[in-house]
């Protein structure tokens, strides 16, 4: 398994090279972007991939020096349950 950055995603790979998750994100802002969905297929469940790319994601925004705007369900949960999280959360766009 590999994550994997490209210009608007994070996204993870099984060792046959197929993706399993994906965090898709958009750029409305030069210094904002904004996590639009984290999808994992069903078989890959259960073992924190999605927790994971939105890690990622936020990790890619500490390192471009930008700020996130959590926009789907499950990215918003994160960014309420992890507190550090709100170093890099965006008031608005």
């Amino acid at each position: 398994m590999e994550f994997r950055e490209a210009a608007n995603k994070i996204y993870v790979v099984n060792d046959s090279g197929e993706t399993i998750g994906t965090a898709s994100l958009s750029f409305p802002k030069p210094d904002i972007f904004t996590i639009d969905s984290v999808v994992v297929v069903e078989a890959a469940r259960g073992r924190g991939l999605a927790a994971k790319l939105v890690e990622l994601s936020v990790i890619r925004a500490i390192r471009e020096e930008k700020k996130i705007v959590p926009v789907c369900s499950y990215a918003v949960a994160q960014f309420e349950k992890r507190t550090d999280y709100q170093l890099v959360e965006a008031a608005h766009l």
